[in-house]
């Protein structure tokens, strides 16, 4: 009985299972027969009852039957006990339920399974077990690409003759729990959220993955050699200056993320590599301004998702990573190995991969704060101060500016243990990256890698070692390094004009699917209104067979195209769940439920291709040498217009309303001739931009009542009407009666539009509400 338990724990739980096999079972356990039902058990341990003397698997099935499993896609069970509640739970799952036992006492476990049959359900249910209430790896690892699942919703079951059995540990257990559970929502998040934008970069870097160079001539290049990983944490400056001693970069693998690359390279550290996978166009100021000699022998590794504006703008040679994506685009004629390396949420995550790929085997990592450390955001002299600059006066300092950066998150914030085992605040986000990052560090683990936190700061990372910098080059950076090969500078134009020929037939493929989609829309439609007509329906089944026949005649691109989807596809997978779940419907509701669950597929699909074939035209545009950010920007300006030209379009009336005082024009207390005449050029200045709109109808100007407003416009011309608008008495200026001291605070930041008293800005300064509504009023604006 133990052999057919262990064998079918093995099928999802295979370490637990050879742990069982090898330790003894717990002694107090005492196993009774159930009268008039030969095939359970009753339980006692410690001489308390684990289950119902008389009919536990009855019991098993009462204590479960209130869980809805169509709402809750997880059931997570407190205790396994006799594990009859956990059967009946496996059991009314139907294969669509993700059971997570928490079970401490390995030795009980051992002894249930060598007296109880639990094999059926093990082997054919998704069971997963958890013993330890703290490691957060193992909960990660176990649940691995589980989190479309977990995001369906999760029900405790907590099994009340284990309550006070566990009553030490399953608090514990439920946070730390709890944490993965928002770290599956955060990560679900973000790919439904970014899968446009992700295929979207894909597609613009395309000339850079189809005619560059990968990572694959780097793999296990330096075999058994260290690596350092810095990362822009807070703690950086406290040991990042040990990289620039002389014979550093010689003897060990220096892979620094972008957000640090100026910082170093100022500092006189020269990284062997930078990663980089950030969607944002803002991530390309981290390489503005470069020394191309200075980067000629550093390697930029980007993941191809990365905002295309990072390859056009780093001077440095460059290598991609492997993309499935791209792979399934370019197929199998231009496919080539690249050197895949897991799916990274940062770039740090990016950099240890990095440093695996290339056989790395002792690890430190600096600058992976993963919190707050001192109530800093940022490491001291990072690019975002730079930024910040022009906003620093008495009252807004560096200090308050990070740490407002920090309570900006407070309803995201938690509570944790930094390496020196004080308090440290850190977010969500940090705490789901801090989830990969353990689970990583597990894993390596076991493979005989060791991780060194060497940041000296930051929050506790689970199966690391803690030690400082200087210990970690002193023990394993002895030996010079091999020497890396740059990648080409140029890309190769063979390649190009083939990719660029795949890419049409894409274009081709996708407008097909787009014409079956739409015409399967019209059937669904017809079926749905017609589902009780059995002579229609067989005709429309027949349709419908057809249309599929000819999206499986174009399969690889219909995979292409879900990959951009992915919203339409979680929608689909939890509609699918809700109908497999629903046993208890008639099968003319189970059909409408299909019927209406594919309409909406398909409508989502039809969409979506109209997407993907924008997005093939440009990666055709990058594939002849168009910058791709020229070719966003240019598509993003002809998506507003297109919107602005069809509200107006609406009957809608669009009017520009500009509040100007020509008596006080700016911050100060009084103003010269000179000020004001500065500041009606301002106006006119704004006038005229604003006069080249295609949508707006007119230009209002709001003046205080009784300004001097005659000469505003005197011998100006505009296409668009422009009326000045003065206040009534009662309003007396267009800004409400705080303006005056708005205007104070902010004088003491004068250079940039943030940054005042009490942290005033330009927002500070809006129109007042009143005066701004009558004159909409009045004028008939919408």
């Amino acid at each position: 009985m133990l052999h057919r338990n262990l064998e079918a724990l093995r099928v999802h739980n295979a370490a637990l299972a050879q742990c069982l096999a090898e330790m003894a079972p717990r002694s107090d356990v005492e196993f009774l027969p159930v009268d008039g039902d030969e095939s359970a058990m009753a339980v006692k341990v410690g001489g308390r009852q684990m289950c119902s003397r008389h009919d536990p698997i009855g019991e098993g099935r009462k204590l479960t039957q209130s869980i809805d499993l169509v709402e809750h896609a997880v059931v997570v069970a407190l205790g396994f006990g006799a594990g009859y509640h956990v059967r009946a739970v496996a059991e009314r799952s139907n294969k669509a339920t993700l059971v997570v036992v928490y079970e401490p006492d390995l030795e009980l476990l051992r002894a249930v399974f060598e007296h109880i049959d639990h094999s059926q359900w093990l082997r054919s249910g998704l069971v997963i077990f958890l013993h330890d209430a703290k490691d957060r790896a193992a909960i990660n690892g176990a649940l691995k690409g589980a989190e479309s699942i977990v995001c369906q919703g999760v029900h405790i079951l907590e099994h009340p003759p284990s309550k006070l059995r566990l009553s030490a540990t399953v608090g514990q257990f439920t946070a730390t729990f709890n944490e993965y559970v928002t770290s599956a929502r955060t990560t679900l998040a973000t790919t439904l959220v970014r899968s446009v934008d992700t295929v979207r970069n894909l597609m613009l870097n395309l000339d850079h993955y189809a005619g560059g160079d990968g990572l694959e001539e780097l793999r296990n290049i330096a075999q058994g050699y260290p690596a350092v990983i810095v990362s822009a944490g807070p703690s950086l400056h406290r040991n990042m200056q040990l990289l620039a001693e002389p014979g550093v970069r010689d003897r060990c693998v220096i892979i620094a993320v972008q957000t640090t690359l100026k910082l170093l390279l100022k500092s006189g550290i020269h990284p062997h590599f930078v990663t980089a996978l950030d969607f944002h166009e803002i991530s390309k100021r981290f390489y503005e301004e470069l020394d191309k000699d200075a980067v000629q022998d550093i390697t930029l590794v980007v993941e191809p998702k990365v905002n295309p504006a990072v390859p056009d703008a780093y001077p440095g040679p460059l290598r991609c990573c492997a993309s499935n994506v791209l792979d399934r685009l370019l197929g199998d004629s231009l496919r080539r190995p690249m050197g895949e390396l897991p799916a990274g949420a940062t770039v740090a995550h990016l950099a240890l991969y990095l440093a695996r790929h290339l056989g790395c085997t002792q690890m430190a990592l600096i600058g992976q704060d993963l919190g707050f450390s001192d109530g800093m955001y940022y490491s001291p002299g990072a690019a975002i101060h730079d930024v910040w600059a022009t906003e620093l006066n008495p009252f807004n300092t560096i200090a308050m500016m990070e740490w407002q950066r920090v309570v900006r998150h407070r309803l995201h914030l938690h509570k944790t243990t930094d390496v020196h085992g004080r308090a440290i605040y850190t977010d969500a986000q940090m705490l789901t990256y801090l989830q990969q990052f353990e689970r990583d560090f597990a894993e390596y683990k076991t493979a005989g890698i060791t991780v060194t936190d060497a940041s000296e700061g930051g929050v506790s990372k689970q199966h690391t070692i803690v030690r400082p910098l200087r210990e970690f080059l002193n023990e394993h950076a002895t030996r010079p390094l091999p020497k890396f090969p740059l990648p080409q500078r140029s890309l190769d134009p063979r390649r190009m004009s083939a990719a660029r020929n795949r890419v049409r037939t894409i274009q081709t493929d996708i407008t097909d699917l787009r014409a079956t989609s739409r015409t399967t829309i019209g059937l669904l439609e017809q079926m749905i209104e017609h589902q009780n007509d059995a002579v229609r329906m067989n005709r429309l089944f027949a349709e419908i067979d057809k249309q599929r026949e000819k999206v499986k005649a174009r399969f690889e691109s219909f995979e292409l195209l879900q990959q951009m989807n992915q919203m339409a596809v979680f929608r689909r997978f939890k509609a699918d769940r809700a109908i497999h779940m629903r046993t208890e419907t008639d099968s003319v509701t189970r059909q409408r439920a299909q019927l209406e669950r594919d309409l909406t597929n398909v409508t989502w699909i039809a969409d979506g291709c109209d997407e993907m074939l924008d997005l093939l035209a440009r990666a055709v545009g990058v594939l002849n040498g168009t910058n791709s950010l020229d070719s966003t920007v240019k598509t993003e300006v002809a998506k507003v217009s297109e919107q602005g030209r069809n509200f107006a379009q609406g009957n809608h009336h669009i009017s520009a309303l500009i509040a100007f005082d020509p008596n006080r024009p700016g911050l100060k207390l009084t103003y010269s001739p000179e000020d004001v005449q500065c500041a009606r050029r301002l106006l006119l200045t704004t006038l005229k931009r604003l006069d080249e709109s295609q949508t707006l109808e007119s230009l209002v100007v709001v003046v205080p009542y009784g300004a001097a407003s005659d000469e505003l416009l005197a011998g100006e011309r505009f296409k668009h009407k422009v009326v000045i608008e003065a206040c009534t008495m009662e309003e007396r200026a267009p800004f409400g009666f705080e303006h005056e001291a708005v205007a104070i605070a902010r004088s003491f930041s004068p250079t940039c539009w943030r940054g005042g008293i009490a942290g005033m800005s330009i927002y500070d300064e809006a129109i007042c509400p009143q005066v701004m509504s009558r004159v909409m009023t009045q004028r008939g604006m919408t």
